[in-house]
C-alpha cells in the first residue's frame, strides 16, 4: 500500500511529528491497515518504537470501536510486538476471533478445538498458520454460491468439519470434494449481483437482457479489467469441435455452442452478436478484430463495431490503420468502420448511438 505523498516527505525529513499529525488524521476516516502498517515500518527505521506503541494503540481503539475485527487481526498480526503486551498476544487473537465469527460461535469452537487453539497460549505454536486455517475454514458455509476455478459455478453443499472438505455441488457435477486448505484458492464466493451468481439464480433474468445490458452486467462483475476472450467465455462460448475435443470448452459458461471450425465459429459470433467491442487481447483478438472490421468494410454486416482504447493498449494497432490509410491500403471511409472509446464505460453509449444497420446480414456469404 502507497503510503500518502506528504507522509513520505515528513518521514523523509524525519518529521515524526507530522507523521503522527497525518496519523491522528487518518484514523478518523477510512481505515486501511496495510497503509498504517506501511508507515509504521518507516517509523521503526528512524528508531521511533516508543512513539509507534501510542499510535497503535490509537488505531487498535479505532478498529475496535467499529467492530472491524478481521482489520484488527490483520494489524496484531502485522505489529503486534510494538502495542501488545508481552504474553497477550495469543489472548488478543481468540478474543478477535470471537468476536469476528460471534455469529458462528459454534463452528469456531470446534474448530479451535480441532486445532488445539484452546488450550491456552503454551499450546499455541504456530499461531498464524492455524488462524489463516480456521479463517479459510470459516469463509465458506452451506448455500453459499462459489466460481470454483476451471469448473465454473456452484454452491456449497457441505462443511465436513472432522475431514476438513468442504461438498460442492457444480451445475454439472455435484458432490466435488475441495480440501480447506485448497478452497481459498480454489474457491471464490460470489456477491449479490454477480453475472456468474445471477446465471445459477436468476437466469431467466440474464436470458432477458438485451446484449449491451448483459455486456454491461458482466464488465461490473469483476474487479479487473476483462480481456475480450474472457467476456466470450463468460457469457456465450462457441467453439470449433477440435477444440472441445482437447477440453478447451469452458464449463462455466452461460450457454455453449461447438461448431466445426474455426471459420465456421467467427461466422456464428457474427450471425448471433448485435454489435462487437473489441478489448485488450492477443493475436486471435487480433484475428478476430480483423475479420469483423474487413466484413463491415466489405459490406457483409452493418453492425457497430467499438475498439475499447484502455490505457492505450491498441493505440499501436489505430497508428498502423492510420499508416495503411495514409499509404492508400484503406480506403478514406475506414474511420467509418469501427470507433475508438477509451473506458469501458462509454463503450454502451457508443453502441445505442450507432444507427440502425443499413443491410441485414447475409450469412452465406460468410
Amino acid at each position: 500500500m502507497r503510503i500518502p505523498q506528504s507522509t513520505q516527505d515528513s518521514l523523509a525529513r524525519g518529521d515524526i511529528d507530522a507523521v503522527e499529525a497525518d496519523w491522528l488524521a487518518a484514523i478518523e476516516g477510512d481505515l486501511d491497515v496495510e497503509q498504517f502498517l506501511a508507515i509504521t515500518k518507516g517509523l521503526v527505521r528512524l528508531g521511533e518504537e516508543d512513539r509507534v506503541g501510542t499510535l497503535l494503540e490509537l488505531l487498535d481503539d479505532q478498529l475496535r470501536e467499529r467492530g472491524m475485527w478481521a482489520a484488527r487481526l490483520d494489524l496484531v498480526r502485522g505489529a503486534a510486538h510494538y502495542f501488545v503486551r508481552s504474553g497477550q498476544v495469543y489472548d488478543t487473537v481468540l478474543d478477535t476471533l470471537h468476536e469476528l465469527y460471534r455469529d458462528r460461535e459454534s463452528d469456531l469452537t470446534d474448530l479451535l478445538q480441532d486445532l488445539h487453539l484452546d488450550q491456552g497460549r503454551q499450546h499455541a505454536d504456530k499461531l498464524w498458520d492455524k488462524v489463516d486455517r480456521l479463517r479459510n475454514l470459516l469463509a465458506f458455509r452451506p448455500g453459499d454460491i462459489v466460481e470454483m476455478e476451471g469448473r465454473g459455478v456452484g454452491r456449497i453443499a457441505d462443511v465436513n468439519m472432522p475431514l476438513h472438505v468442504f461438498k460442492v455441488d457444480l451445475e454439472k457435477v455435484k458432490g466435488v470434494s475441495v480440501g480447506f486448505r485448497a478452497a481459498g484458492k480454489m474457491l471464490r464466493l460470489l456477491p449479490e449481483g454477480h453475472v456468474l451468481r445471477q446465471k445459477l439464480e436468476e437466469p431467466e433474468q440474464l436470458e432477458g437482457l438485451k446484449p449491451t445490458e448483459l455486456l454491461e452486467r458482466t464488465l461490473k462483475s469483476y474487479d479487473r479489467p476483462l480481456t475480450g476472450a474472457e467476456v466470450k467465455v463468460i457469457v456465450v462460448g462457441i467453439i470449433p469441435e477440435h477444440l472441445m475435443d482437447r477440453e478447451a470448452g469452458h464449463p462455466g459458461v452461460t450457454e455453449l455452442e461447438v461448431v466445426g471450425s474455426m471459420h465456421h465459429r467467427k461466422a456464428r459470433m457474427c450471425q448471433l452478436s448485435d454489435a462487437f467491442c473489441i478489448l485488450p487481447g492477443g493475436l486471435g483478438t487480433l484475428d478476430e478484430t480483423f475479420e469483423i472490421i474487413t466484413w463491415r468494410q466489405l459490406r457483409l454486416h452493418d453492425k457497430p463495431v467499438v475498439i475499447v482504447n484502455l490505457d492505450a493498449y491498441w493505440q499501436p494497432l489505430l497508428d498502423l490503420i492510420g499508416h495503411q490509410s495514409a499509404q492508400g491500403y484503406i480506403g478514406n471511409n475506414s474511420d467509418a468502420l469501427f470507433r475508438v472509446v477509451t473506458e469501458v464505460a462509454e463503450v454502451f453509449d457508443a453502441v445505442e448511438a450507432a444507427p440502425e444497420p443499413r443491410f441485414p446480414l447475409d450469412a452465406s456469404l460468410l
